[in-house]
C-alpha cells in the first residue's frame, strides 16, 4: 500500500498572478457554494493520484452546464524536491490544453 501524501507535498502556486486567475476563473464558472479554499486539498490529491495535470468541473456544477477542465503545469519546489507545485495555465472544454496566442 502506498503511503498517504503529505499535505505539504502538493501545493498550488498560491503567491502568483496565475493563482489569482485560477480563483477568478473557478468562481466565474462554478456554481458551488463551497469556497475554493475548502476544495483545494481534494483537487490536488485527485490530480496527483490520477497523475493528471488538470481537473474537471463537471457540467452539473458549472454555470453554463458544460464541462470545464482546469489545466496546470506541475513542477518541483527548488528547495524541496518532494513538493510538487501546480501552476495554473488556463481552462478549456477538453482535457487538451492549448496556450492562447500572445
Amino acid at each position: 500500500m502506498k503511503p498517504a501524501l503529505n499535505k505539504h507535498e502538493l501545493q498550488f502556486d498560491y503567491f502568483s498572478d496565475n493563482y489569482q486567475q485560477f480563483e477568478h476563473d473557478f468562481y466565474r464558472l462554478a456554481t458551488t457554494a463551497t469556497p475554493l479554499v475548502f476544495l483545494e486539498d481534494d483537487l490536488l490529491r485527485s490530480m496527483s493520484t490520477g497523475q493528471r495535470n488538470y481537473f474537471r468541473l463537471h457540467h452539473t456544477q458549472s454555470r453554463d452546464h458544460r464541462d470545464h477542465y482546469f489545466h496546470f503545469r506541475v513542477s518541483t519546489h527548488p528547495q524541496s524536491p518532494l513538493t510538487r507545485i501546480y501552476t495554473y495555465l488556463g481552462h478549456s472544454p477538453t482535457t487538451e490544453y492549448k496556450e492562447p496566442p500572445r
